[in-house]
Protein backbone atom coordinates (compact mmCIF):
# COMPACT_ATOMS: atom_id res chain seq x y z
CA UNK A 1 0.00 0.00 0.00
CA UNK A 2 3.10 2.15 0.72
CA UNK A 3 4.34 1.50 -2.68
CA UNK A 4 1.18 2.70 -4.29
CA UNK A 5 0.86 5.92 -2.20
CA UNK A 6 4.40 7.24 -3.29
CA UNK A 7 3.71 6.38 -6.57
CA UNK A 8 0.30 8.63 -6.69
CA UNK A 9 2.50 11.53 -4.76
CA UNK A 10 5.05 11.16 -7.91
CA UNK A 11 2.66 11.17 -10.07
CA UNK A 12 -0.41 13.69 -8.91
CA UNK A 13 -1.26 15.43 -12.14
CA UNK A 14 -1.36 12.25 -14.16
CA UNK A 15 -3.69 10.65 -11.48
CA UNK A 16 -5.88 13.53 -11.23
CA UNK A 17 -6.28 13.51 -14.51
CA UNK A 18 -6.96 9.84 -14.65
CA UNK A 19 -9.52 10.08 -12.17
CA UNK A 20 -11.17 12.63 -13.97
CA UNK A 21 -11.75 11.29 -17.35
CA UNK A 22 -12.72 8.36 -15.50
CA UNK A 23 -15.40 10.22 -13.53
CA UNK A 24 -16.55 11.92 -16.70
CA UNK A 25 -16.95 8.54 -18.89
CA UNK A 26 -18.72 6.40 -15.84
CA UNK A 27 -21.08 9.46 -15.68
CA UNK A 28 -21.55 9.73 -19.61
CA UNK A 29 -22.35 6.20 -19.88
CA UNK A 30 -24.76 6.12 -17.37
CA UNK A 31 -26.82 8.82 -18.96
CA UNK A 32 -25.95 7.05 -22.96
CA UNK A 33 -29.11 5.79 -24.77
CA UNK A 34 -28.77 2.25 -25.29
CA UNK A 35 -27.44 2.32 -28.73
CA UNK A 36 -25.55 4.85 -28.03
CA UNK A 37 -25.72 7.72 -30.49
CA UNK A 38 -25.85 10.34 -27.83
CA UNK A 39 -22.27 9.49 -27.18
CA UNK A 40 -21.03 9.30 -30.39
CA UNK A 41 -22.49 12.70 -31.05
CA UNK A 42 -20.81 14.15 -27.65
CA UNK A 43 -17.51 12.76 -28.50
CA UNK A 44 -17.88 13.79 -31.87
CA UNK A 45 -18.57 17.27 -30.94
CA UNK A 46 -16.00 17.78 -28.73
CA UNK A 47 -13.06 16.37 -30.52
CA UNK A 48 -14.30 18.64 -33.36
CA UNK A 49 -14.69 21.70 -31.02
CA UNK A 50 -11.20 20.49 -29.71
CA UNK A 51 -9.62 20.66 -33.25
CA UNK A 52 -10.94 23.87 -34.26
CA UNK A 53 -10.01 25.47 -31.44
CA UNK A 54 -5.87 23.78 -32.06
CA UNK A 55 -6.14 25.10 -35.54
CA UNK A 56 -6.92 28.80 -34.45
CA UNK A 57 -4.55 29.09 -31.80
CA UNK A 58 -2.12 27.90 -34.25
CA UNK A 59 -2.95 30.22 -36.95
CA UNK A 60 -2.10 32.98 -34.74
CA UNK A 61 0.82 31.79 -33.37
CA UNK A 62 2.10 30.89 -36.90
CA UNK A 63 1.14 34.55 -37.86
CA UNK A 64 3.27 36.22 -35.08
CA UNK A 65 6.28 33.29 -35.30
CA UNK A 66 6.25 34.63 -39.25
CA UNK A 67 5.97 38.55 -38.24
CA UNK A 68 8.84 38.37 -35.69
CA UNK A 69 11.13 35.88 -38.20
CA UNK A 70 10.98 38.42 -41.18
CA UNK A 71 11.65 41.29 -39.21
CA UNK A 72 14.74 39.41 -37.53
CA UNK A 73 15.67 38.56 -41.25
CA UNK A 74 15.22 42.05 -42.87
CA UNK A 75 17.51 43.50 -40.05
CA UNK A 76 20.29 40.54 -40.68
CA UNK A 77 20.15 40.87 -44.78
CA UNK A 78 20.27 44.64 -44.37
CA UNK A 79 23.31 45.34 -41.99
CA UNK A 80 24.77 42.67 -43.90
CA UNK A 81 24.25 44.69 -46.77
CA UNK A 82 24.97 48.27 -45.60
CA UNK A 83 28.84 46.43 -44.15
CA UNK A 84 29.48 44.83 -47.35
CA UNK A 85 29.20 48.54 -48.93
CA UNK A 86 31.03 50.31 -46.08
CA UNK A 87 33.85 47.64 -46.50
CA UNK A 88 34.46 47.99 -50.36
CA UNK A 89 37.15 50.35 -51.29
Amino acid sequence: MTKLLNKIKENKIQFLGSVGVCATMVTSVAHADSDMTTMTTAITTALTSGKTDVIACLAAVVGIGAGIYLVKFGARQGLNFFSMIANKK
